[in-house]
């Protein structure tokens, strides 16, 4: 099985476009698009049926609180770099309240809690999908608004695609690159 990249080095000049060209030229192929901050290549290849494969992707990093352990003390406001963390009062007493957005994942809130009452839980950071196509699977992916780690997903949308094309026996994974340099 062979791998064809269309890359570029900035977004807009026309990958997706040339991908979807290709693919119809290609025989027996499998493709996928690895620009998950924006796919678009379903539109252009007439996506259908979605098969059962898709997953959700986990990303990076959250805090879960667990109220009823918590004893206000603040310590994780305090270490947070990222002020991320904000002390509120409430019924029960002080009570830490977390920015999702703020938050760097880091978990040093949850390793100074004294109560044990933070931890670290993966987040679905956006989901991956398989789908039929004029000319054969699509696979391609979707991150979350305000997600990082697309490198991770791009990483994923390939690794699937390329299993996708060894099981059905196809000889090509032709990948629609992400956008720029930076991705």
């Amino acid at each position: 099985m062979r791998q064809l990249v269309v890359l570029s080095g900035k977004g807009g000049t026309g990958k997706t476009s040339f991908t979807a060209s290709l693919a119809r030229l290609a025989p027996s192929v499998v493709v996928a698009d690895a620009d998950v901050d924006a796919p678009n290549l379903h539109l252009l290849l007439r996506a259908g049926r979605e098969r059962p494969g898709g997953k959700e992707f986990a990303g990076g990093l959250s805090v879960e609180l667990d109220a009823a352990l918590c004893n206000g003390c603040s310590e994780c406001a305090r270490v947070c770099r990222f002020d991320a963390v904000t002390v509120c009062a409430s019924r029960e007493g002080l009570r830490p309240e977390f920015d999702d957005f703020a938050c760097e994942g880091c978990g040093f809130c949850a390793r100074v809690c004294p109560c044990g009452a933070i931890t670290m839980r993966r987040r679905a950071a956006g989901s991956i999908h398989i789908c039929d196509t004029e000319v054969g699977p699509l696979v391609h992916a979707r991150l979350n608004v305000a997600e990082d780690n697309s490198g991770r997903l791009v990483s994923e949308v390939r690794r699937l695609a390329a299993e996708v094309a060894r099981a059905e026996g196809r000889g090509l994974v032709l990948v629609d690159g992400p956008p720029g340099v930076g991705c």
